[in-house]
């Protein structure tokens, strides 16, 4: 059985051009500032959850949702 993270499943919808496809399906359009957020983590490591906030404009709690959410696991 494989998985990914909610994270690379959504790139590589993203990639393929079908991440429209899964919004118009219901996905929360949150999700897209999600994936900002989580690619300028993974991408500035050494940064607190607080840190992040600050250099993306918004709160600890979207950035605590998003690293949480994002990084969950999807098993297929």
């Amino acid at each position: 059985m494989a998985s990914q993270t909610i994270y690379e499943y959504l790139l590589s919808k993203q990639a393929s051009g079908e991440i429209k496809v899964l919004f118009a399906l219901g996905v929360p359009c949150c999700y897209r500032f999600y994936l900002e957020i989580y690619s300028y983590h993974l991408s500035h490591l050494q940064l607190s959850q607080f840190e992040l906030a600050i250099a993306l404009n918004t709160s600890k709690r979207t950035v605590f949702r998003a690293l949480h959410t994002l990084s969950q696991t999807i098993e297929y």
